[in-house]
């Protein structure tokens, strides 16, 4: 017997279930949550996803972490947002002459 075809949304569903730890570690790492913060985050990515037109979706990898940034930065009050800083040139920090 044949195995039916997976429907878009039960194949990207398939594809967080890959990456839901990957997506737990880059909470608690990249964001600086706790273990039960990081968990409500990966949650809200799954129910963004699961309102998302999935049939266009060709990287499913890069559209939950894409998901998983939008959660973060609206998760979390401008104040507590601590993503890991990237080395900035000190021209791009001196003032204009």
């Amino acid at each position: 017997m044949r195995k039916k075809p997976d429907s878009p949304s039960e194949s990207l569903l398939r594809e967080y279930e890959r990456y839901r730890i990957e997506l737990k570690s880059y909470f608690e790492g990249q964001w600086h949550m706790g273990h039960v913060s990081a968990e409500d985050l990966v949650q809200k990515v799954y129910l963004r996803l699961m309102n998302e037109e999935l049939a266009t979706i060709q990287d499913p990898r890069k559209f939950i972490f894409y998901l998983a940034r939008l959660v973060a930065c609206s998760g979390i009050p401008s104040t507590e947002r601590t993503p890991r800083s990237r080395p900035t040139s000190r021209m791009s920090t001196e003032r204009p002459l």
